[in-house]
């Protein structure tokens, strides 16, 4: 029910696994697809722990370019020649950090490239709910080699850990776990994954879904209001926005500045998949973190006038 919005071809629930958050997902998918001493590939810029889960699962990551509308597909296939890669994790839809949205035609680009090469797309949509108008998932178009995550913290409630993860088609699940299927690190608790059902089931999760979302469309139109001098991307409904900053201005000098006065940014240095990768001196504004719409007001206008010097 609550995947069929963005995965409308999924079918068989069977295919659906429950996981505790999308970290766990991602460590099972990299167990299961990534030997020790393998090579994945990422977007560049990605998702800020992905290093870590992968220095803990033994493998590599490469990243893949970027324009502003996402992943490069003939970089992606350069990489897979060059590095034959295992896997890949992606984040297709309103991108983190960039907030871009990979236009379908990409996404079939991607996707016949994958199965080309063998290689296991593991992929994270948080906000697909979110941002129903964008392109189908990429696993949809290789379903037998895709994993598709959304985790309910972004469209539900920051406490709950809980993630439904869409496996490939014919996977035998506790084969490929094995002992780790014994494991209880990567299961939801059990009185999440009952209140997370009960809202689903009740209609509850379809509202606050909605009044996330109309939360969003009023703090994305702030944020852009206030900085509409300045190079910013901020798709509708985003929960966070992308900062291009002037020359003048570095990321390691504006950081810690905007910390010392309260406001917490995070610079596109945190977001660099290879060990040797640069940054692009950005910041990630996060809009959904402060508590109220005063709070981001404050913030932005902070944010605006460090920057304006």
């Amino acid at each position: 029910m609550w995947l069929a919005p963005r995965y409308p071809e999924l079918g068989d629930e069977r295919r659906v696994i429950v996981t505790n958050g999308t970290q766990s997902a991602l460590l099972l998918f990299l167990r299961i697809h990534a030997p020790i001493g393998s090579v994945i590939l990422a977007e560049h810029l990605s998702y800020g722990v992905l290093s870590n889960l992968a220095r803990a699962a033994g493998v590599r990551v490469r990243g893949v370019p970027l324009d502003s509308e996402g992943m490069i597909p003939d970089e992606f296939e350069r990489l897979c020649r060059e590095s034959s890669p295992v896997a890949l994790y992606c984040n297709p839809t309103v991108h983190n950090p960039t907030t871009s949205t990979l236009p379908a035609e990409r996404r079939v680009a991607i996707a016949a490239i994958a199965r080309r090469f063998g290689v296991k797309i593991f992929e994270d949509e948080p906000l697909g709910l979110l941002h129903p108008d964008a392109p189908s998932p990429i696993a949809a178009l290789v379903p037998e080699a895709s994993w598709y995550t959304m985790g309910m913290t972004k469209c539900l409630a920051q406490g709950i850990r809980v993630a439904f993860c869409v496996i490939p088609k014919g996977i035998d699940i506790p084969m490929e776990l094995g002992d780790v299927g014994r494991l209880s690190y990567w299961l939801p608790s059990p009185l999440s994954l009952a209140l997370v059902t009960e809202m689903i089931e009740n209609g509850l999760a379809q509202t606050i879904l909605g009044e996330i979302s109309r939360e969003c469309q009023r703090r994305q139109e702030l944020a852009c209001d206030l900085l509409r001098n300045f190079p910013i991307l901020c798709p509708p409904r985003s929960m966070h926005l992308w900062l291009q900053l002037p020359a003048r201005a570095t990321e390691e000098q504006i950081v810690p500045k905007l910390a010392s006065q309260g406001v917490l940014v995070r610079g596109s240095a945190q977001f660099i998949t290879e060990v040797q990768g640069k940054g692009v001196n950005a910041l990630r504004l996060s809009l959904s973190s402060p508590s109220s719409l005063e709070l981001v007001y404050k913030g932005l206008k902070l944010i605006a006038t460090l920057i304006s010097f």
